[in-house]
């Protein structure tokens, strides 16, 4: 399968999208807490956050057919390896599932997991 030029500046035009979505309200929060600009870790995990939530709706929906075949036959206790947001408790079979743990290192993703996991 070939990428056609079409698809390259979609891309592209995506790659700016989220770029220009994350670095604004990541900028506003650094100046807002200045440190931020002295731990170049916590300012990624700030940005990262940011572009989570500019496209995580779209990457969960992207996924969603193979989501709602796959993730209902997880029983017992689910561990899920960077959660980001939590998009995947919503599919889980509540009847199967004992436990569901979300393991996501970006503490900034934290609040929308318990958000995402109480909504499930």
């Amino acid at each position: 399968m070939s990428i056609t030029w079409f698809d390259r500046c979609v891309i592209v035009v995506d790659m700016f999208l989220i770029v220009k979505a994350a670095t604004i309200p990541t900028l506003l929060a650094a100046f807002k807490k200045p440190s931020l600009f002295l731990h170049p870790r916590t300012l990624r995990d700030v940005y990262f956050q940011n572009v989570w939530a500019f496209m995580g709706d779209s990457v969960d929906e992207a996924g969603e057919i193979t989501k709602r075949d796959l993730l209902p036959r997880a029983s017992g206790v689910v561990l899920e390896l960077g959660a980001g947001h939590g998009h995947n408790c919503k599919y889980l079979d509540k009847r199967k599932v004992t436990k569901y743990i979300a393991l996501e290192p970006n503490p900034y993703m934290h609040e929308r997991i318990v958000e995402n996991a109480t909504k499930a």
